[in-house]
């Protein structure tokens, strides 16, 4: 809920002050200021979710829970950094689905 407000404020905040319409060179580089300063707002929000996500899917026991997680975060997979995150969990939730399928395999062929 912090990281959506603090994304919804982002650009309000970066670019209250700046004066869109001032194509002067004083204009151009306040606004390239102003920016950099939502970049970087932005970037920080992206790298909270990312270790948020990595926590979450550090704490799953099994690929029930990950996919939980998954579907959670689904909305934010189009974003580079958190989809970095998820590329480190494939692995892992693969094996886990593989393993799933096998205890089920094995108890209905029993």
């Amino acid at each position: 809920r912090e990281a959506v407000r603090e994304v919804d404020e982002a650009p309000v905040v970066a670019f209250a002050s700046v004066d869109l319409l001032d194509l002067s060179p004083g204009g151009e580089a306040a606004f390239r200021t102003a920016l950099e300063n939502y970049d970087r707002r932005v970037d920080a929000v992206e790298e909270g979710l990312a270790r948020l996500l990595r926590d979450k899917l550090t704490a799953c026991q099994d690929a029930e829970d990950m996919f939980r997680v998954f579907a959670r975060f689904n909305p934010l997979l189009t974003r580079t950094r958190v989809r970095t995150a998820v590329k480190e969990f494939q692995l892992r939730l693969i094996s886990t689905v593989g393993e799933s399928v096998q205890r089920l395999q094995s108890k209905f062929t029993q």
